[in-house]
């Protein structure tokens, strides 16, 4: 396993923008739990537009009911590599507009076709639905790509959070049902697991300098809420499914998956299943890629323009997708 730490002077500490994200949701906590409408409502976050070539922007309605975005600057006249981009969001949340921004800069700094998928959420329609969109449109995107500008031999699929499990899932999907449509997989911050195990929650394992009640009450908070995401992603299935849960996939299957780039910030409350996810899939034989960045908290992606690390993010997937080393910092 290709292990890289970024920003390692920061290590043991929060980035003091993370700092500021922590404080304000502690001063926020303690209210009545939101409903389900609010939590949509509240979803995405700050985030500049930092693309600056020219760029189309279009719509496309796949198989009648599955909405997608594609991004692609127009001087880009060869066959690009393409990323299948799938928002994160609790599985219950998120939306086209909540990574337009982090889209577009992908597409621009990579020279990529994007394709951001606007798939099915929960609890109206649970498992398997968005597996089911992704898929689809991983299907499109690959039976289309001639004529879209794209090389099906260099089709990505990339996800954040809820995103980063369907990325897997639709990985482990693709080699499943032998089309292997995809050459790599990205997750930012993955949930690998929706199925709970206190090793994967205990914040006494992650190594803290210095305001350790501001990140284990972070982190704590950010566990109370995962068994009713869970019950409301899995509904009748059983959360060890590997198509749910990534983590319980047998070696044999994750054996066959494709070289993939597993990121995630010091702080992220999924940090421990990230890394036994990546320590699996290593020990199975898959080319993995594991990156740390020092001083991040979860959802540091959508914060393109905002946060040095979320471009650096951002660079080193290109680099990733081309096949090129990321460059330490």
């Amino acid at each position: 396993m290709n292990d890289y730490v970024q920003y390692a002077a920061l290590a043991g500490a929060l980035d003091p923008q993370a700092r500021d994200e922590l404080q304000a949701m502690a001063q926020g906590a303690g209210h009545e739990a939101p409903d389900l409408l609010t939590l949509r409502d509240a979803m995405g976050w700050p985030a500049q537009d930092i693309h600056t070539r020219r760029m189309t922007i279009r719509n496309q309605i796949i198989d009648g009911h599955v909405n997608v975005r594609i991004y692609r600057c127009d001087e880009d006249n060869a066959p690009t590599p393409a990323v299948l981009f799938l928002h994160g969001g609790g599985f219950f949340g998120g939306s086209l507009d909540n990574v337009e921004f982090p889209c577009r800069a992908l597409a621009d700094l990579g020279a990529l076709t994007v394709v951001s998928v606007d798939y099915a959420l929960a609890p109206e329609r649970p498992y398997p639905a968005a597996l089911l969109d992704c898929y689809a449109a991983l299907r499109w995107l690959y039976l289309h790509a001639d004529e879209y500008g794209v090389d099906k031999q260099r089709i990505v699929v990339a996800g954040d959070s809820a995103g980063g499990n369907l990325s897997l899932a639709t990985a482990l999907l693709d080699v499943t049902l032998g089309t292997r449509y995809l050459s790599r997989v990205v997750g930012y911050y993955p949930a690998t697991t929706l199925v709970p195990d206190d090793d994967l929650i205990d914040t006494a394992r992650y190594p803290v300098t210095t305001e350790k009640a501001l990140i284990d009450g972070y982190l704590n908070g950010f566990y109370d809420s995962m068994g009713l995401v869970a019950q409301w992603y899995a509904g009748e299935t059983d959360c060890r499914n590997p198509f749910i849960s990534p983590l319980y996939t047998t070696p044999s299957l994750l054996a066959a998956l494709p070289p993939m780039l597993l990121c995630c910030g010091e702080f992220d409350p999924l940090r421990l299943q990230v890394d036994a996810f990546a320590d699996k899939a290593c020990r199975a034989g898959v080319e993995v890629t594991s990156v740390r960045y020092c001083g991040m908290v979860h959802a540091f992606m959508d914060k393109v323009g905002v946060l040095a690390q979320t471009e650096t993010l951002l660079r080193d997937t290109v680099a990733f997708i081309r096949g090129e080393p990321l460059v330490l910092r």
